[in-house]
């Protein structure tokens, strides 16, 4: 299986275990891939940055290489619920008018740690410090279109999906395949 040959290699050079649960993300299909012990459980269309690719600080561009889902936020919330600073607003953006409508985290959080040091771990290249997230958002008619500053972007639906299955420490390999 060629996700799984990828993140194999990638774990083999870092002397790291792979997780039950792991994400493959295709940039150049904007496909995102759940495995559980390497079977696929499900898949989804994703959107990302609408910069070029990046590592760097401040590029705004969605990240390379194997990261882990560090931290998640969201527990239980309503579907559409908006998250700032990883915080409910206790508000969905369905109550907003609709020229506010757009542009919002929402549902669900999955943090992601870069785990390729010097690549996406550390320095001027930290995606945990970027703040990289797999999240919901407010423009799902838009999904599928490189609209992000960065994020993966779900439908509401489909994130909150994934975060009840998915355990911190869970993989997460992002490729331009």
């Amino acid at each position: 299986m060629y996700h799984q040959g990828i993140i194999e290699r990638c774990c083999a050079e870092m002397n790291r275990e792979i997780s039950k649960h792991t994400i493959y993300v295709s940039l150049s299909k904007s496909m995102l891939y759940h495995y559980e012990n390497w079977y696929l459980s499900d898949s989804h269309i994703i959107s990302y940055s609408r910069n070029p690719i990046s590592q760097q600080k401040n590029s705004f561009g969605t990240p390379l290489g194997l990261h882990e889902v560090a931290e998640k936020y969201g527990d239980n919330l309503p579907l559409g619920t908006i998250l700032k600073g990883r915080v409910s607003i206790h508000r969905t953006y369905f109550d907003l008018d609709l020229s506010e409508q757009t542009g919002h985290i929402t549902s669900r959080i999955l943090r992601l740690a870069g785990l390729q040091s010097g690549f996406n771990q550390g320095g001027n290249c930290d995606s945990y410090e970027r703040y990289i997230y797999i999240h919901g958002t407010s423009s799902e008619e838009l999904i599928g279109q490189r609209i992000s500053k960065g994020c993966l972007l779900m439908k509401n639906r489909d994130v909150i999906e994934l975060y009840d299955v998915i355990p911190t420490g869970s993989l997460v390999m992002i490729a331009m395949d």
